[in-house]
């Protein structure tokens, strides 16, 4: 009996080794893919913003496959929980365009966000010169607040732990969020997760013209669905889904 528990046990870890060592792999290749696609690629530029307490490496996956369609792609990583939205918005998006249109001033930008980086790239569409952006497709934003900012902004420990952009995603009509306008300079395209208990669609309803799109995902993983991959390209080439 304690023969068979003992390899039962070495099964399981064996199965758990093999299962990671695949997963680096994969995601090594596809932070090669992302990272080598501004050199060996000719297409438009592609920033991708992730969501609240998140990094780059989520965005990998479909930073992969844009660079495979000859897209060059920036997953940028910056600090979430460490900024408002504003501070955020400067770090992300205005440094990271300023570089590019610096080096290439006729560049054309497309930006794809997850979450809170949906609202990074709103602010930015706010305060910034648009016309080198052709078109931003989002995952899942808040635009509306979310239920679950309200939650965690209403104690001290989810303050703390998720930093000064949680207040700012409040669903009440004072918070940052609700306050910004809805600009419409830039094709804008979004996609919902049907099972999403994060950011509901009516919380990430942006206006009654936005393409908007419903995937069967939930929240965490929705950027590394296949069809939501398929939805991104398409409105990044056709600006509708």
């Amino acid at each position: 009996m304690m023969l068979s528990i003992k390899y039962v046990i070495i099964g399981i870890l064996t199965i758990i080794s093999v299962t990671t060592l695949l997963f680096g792999i994969r995601t090594f290749m596809q932070f090669h893919t992302v990272r080598t696609s501004i050199e060996k690629n000719s297409g438009p530029y592609v920033l991708l913003l992730h969501g609240l307490g998140r990094t780059s490496v989520s965005m990998l996956p479909l930073g992969a496959a844009l660079a495979e369609q000859n897209y060059r792609v920036m997953s940028i990583g910056y600090p979430s929980r460490s900024a408002s939205i504003d501070e955020l918005t400067d770090i992300a998006l205005t440094t990271h365009i300023a570089r590019i249109i610096a080096t290439e001033p006729e560049a054309e930008i497309h930006i794809v966000t997850h979450s809170l980086g949906g609202i990074l790239a709103r602010n930015y569409l706010s305060t910034a010169d648009v016309s080198h952006i052709r078109s931003i497709v989002m995952l899942a934003p808040p635009h509306q607040g979310s239920h679950m900012a309200d939650r965690w902004s209403s104690t001290a420990l989810g303050r703390y732990v998720l930093g000064p952009a949680i207040s700012e995603l409040r669903t009440d009509e004072t918070s940052f969020i609700r306050s910004l306008e809805a600009p419409t300079n830039v094709p804008i395209g979004i996609i919902v997760g049907a099972y999403d208990a994060k950011v509901s669609l009516a919380e990430a309803w942006y206006t009654t013209s936005t393409p908007t799109v419903v995937v069967p995902h939930q929240h965490t993983f929705i950027m590394q669905a296949d069809d939501t991959i398929r939805y991104t390209l398409k409105f990044m080439t056709e600006q509708t889904f």
